[in-house]
């Protein structure tokens, strides 16, 4: 089956609306779809070209969300929270994700202001620790404004999302909001979270960053940062977030200037004041230069100047 045809299945059986992906990355504008719920004739009109590898399902319409596992050591956690929240553990929307150590658990919930008081305010995607935390590295509870890899769409692995149980024959089901938050109370570091967040701006780097070698590595990802790479280009918007308002403006540069990243500047904008909310410390701006270097990039050099036997002398230095 083609993408555009599971789609429009997923569309008009189940209720989602869905975007056309490359890699784990939407390939069109989506601000309008975060709002408003799709037809089949628009999701049609998405534009499938043969570089479409996958399918995305926005969080939100229609209260559809969900819990995606990352980095799993032990499935018996993600069978575990399923039965937790009603779904019983053979539950059709349980996804495999084609790395092979991802979950994802589909629902429908509605929030309410108490959801918000006790996961530590609004956000599009929660990011929690389990506190066991030898089973899975973290979850996010993916609730608006987001997007998840459908199956069965391409994993950037080569792999294959896929469902755990047999297709399924009916939407997500309904849960709760509370039983949805006693299911994290239960099994998250809630506590844990709340504490990084009141000191996550703390860790910002100093305002005295080098701007020149900056600029470089930026304009450098600006070209050669693939359309494939969302985890990614996520991780450097993190790493510009600690040095705040400036560095909104190079994820800006970086976003608009890249020919595989099709967001407008309002969903860049967005997206960039989601990462401020959710910063807690653990990326530094050193994390820029890391991917640029994986792609190619190398530092800018500076000269120093010295005198010897009256003439001028100088040693490039890598800054």
């Amino acid at each position: 089956m083609k993408f555009s045809e599971l789609a429009a299945a997923y569309n008009k059986k189940f209720g989602f609306n869905v975007l056309p992906a490359q890699g784990k990355r939407p390939t069109i504008a989506w601000e309008n779809w975060q709002l408003i719920e799709q037809t089949e004739k628009d999701v049609i009109a998405l534009g499938w070209n043969p570089g479409i590898t996958g399918i995305g399902g926005i969080c939100g319409i229609n209260d559809i969300g969900n819990l995606d596992f990352d980095k799993v050591s032990d499935s018996g956690i993600v069978e575990m929270f399923a039965k937790r929240l009603g779904l019983g553990e053979i539950y059709p929307w349980i996804v495999k994700s084609g790395s092979g150590i991802g979950f994802h658990i589909w629902f429908k919930s509605s929030e309410n202001n108490e959801f918000h008081r006790r996961l530590n305010g609004p956000k599009s995607i929660y990011r929690m620790n389990l506190k066991d935390s030898d089973v899975c590295d973290h979850i996010e509870l993916r609730w608006c404004n987001s997007m998840t890899v459908l199956p069965y769409s391409k994993h950037p692995s080569g792999n294959v999302y896929t469902f755990m149980y047999g297709k399924p024959e009916e939407a997500p089901k309904e849960i709760s909001a509370e039983v949805l938050l006693e299911c994290l109370e239960e099994f998250c570091d809630l506590k844990r979270e709340k504490e990084i967040l009141a000191v996550g701006k703390k860790t910002f780097e100093p305002a005295g960053f080098d701007k020149e070698k900056l600029e470089s590595a930026i304009e450098f990802l600006a070209a050669k940062l693939p359309g494939n790479c969302y985890d990614e280009w996520y991780r450097i918007g993190f790493g510009l977030v600690t040095i705040g308002e400036e560095g909104r403006r190079y994820f800006l540069q970086m976003s608009l200037s890249n020919q595989y990243y099709h967001d407008s500047e309002f969903e860049i904008n967005k997206k960039f004041d989601e990462l401020l909310k959710k910063y807690n410390g653990s990326i530094t701006l050193g994390t820029v230069y890391h991917i640029a270097e994986k792609y190619g990039w190398q530092k800018p050099f500076v000269k120093f100047w010295y005198i010897e036997n009256d003439k001028n002398k100088n040693i490039k230095a890598e800054l």
